[in-house]
């Protein structure tokens, strides 16, 4: 005997727990994607962040004990850039109120502040070694314990503008043609932005790219420019010329 259908039977208390489940799901989903779209993906790091900040003991032992002494809580550091061109870097991170926080750069001993109220602390101008920097921290209370070391952070101090050859076009070259896109070829070294007049374009595993740009009559200045990630650049000027043939 087949079963019939009831259109209009009553909706169980099970389902209406799950239809808010479902609908609750999909109000997460939709704000998560909105957030991406206005504030990008930077926005939700920066959430992680601040719980990281409000919660700086969840990578160590919440009782580390040395000598039947409890230590301090290590400090947290605000996540570092993971490289820079200048010379001198800011350091900022939160602790327990109260404590002194030692700075350690490639294993030396740099300067010590003091936490205020609120438990965050600052070192300004520190300066950098040339290449690789290994960053850390250390808290030590009134008594002069010390606490485990923060998580280091490694920080390279690069100064020297990245490489950047342009195969095509020419400077000054003339282009009489029907269609008004040129190619734009050229290599950098791995990991390098290359804009074109501020259009960045795609770059290759091996580093060469290769790209169309559209001219318009006359004369054409394009701005090539290579940018690594400590911020150094390299431009390179091409002026053109270009002519419509019908």
């Amino acid at each position: 005997m087949n079963e019939k259908y009831h259109p209009h039977e009553p909706v169980t208390g099970g389902d209406r727990h799950l239809y808010k489940k479902l609908l609750l799901q999909s109000v997460i989903i939709i704000s998560v994607l909105l957030i991406i779209y206005f504030w990008g993906f930077s926005f939700l790091s920066n959430i992680n962040l601040f719980w990281q900040a409000l919660n700086p003991r969840r990578d160590y032992p919440a009782n580390a004990v040395k000598n039947n002494q409890i230590l301090p809580t290590p400090p947290f550091l605000i996540q570092l850039p993971p490289a820079v061109k200048d010379p001198k870097i800011e350091i900022r991170g939160y602790a327990d109120p109260a404590l002194t926080i030692k700075l350690i750069v490639n294993d030396l001993e740099m300067e010590k502040t003091a936490t205020d109220e609120e438990g965050t602390f600052a070192f300004s101008n520190i300066p950098l070694s040339e290449g690789k920097n290994s960053i850390y921290t250390v808290a030590i209370d009134a008594t002069g314990l010390e606490s485990l070391p923060s998580r280091k952070a490694v920080v390279e101090f690069d100064k020297i503008p990245p490489k950047l050859e342009i195969s095509q076009p020419g400077n000054k070259e003339n282009f009489e043609q029907k269609e008004e896109e040129i190619t734009v070829a050229g290599r950098v070294e791995p990991e390098i932005k290359v804009t074109i007049n501020g259009q960045q374009i795609i770059i290759d595993q091996d580093g060469s790219f290769k790209t169309l740009y559209a001219l318009r009559d006359g004369e054409n200045n394009l701005v090539i420019k290579a940018t690594d990630t400590a911020g150094n650049e390299t431009v390179i000027n091409r002026k053109v010329f270009f002519s419509r043939i019908f």
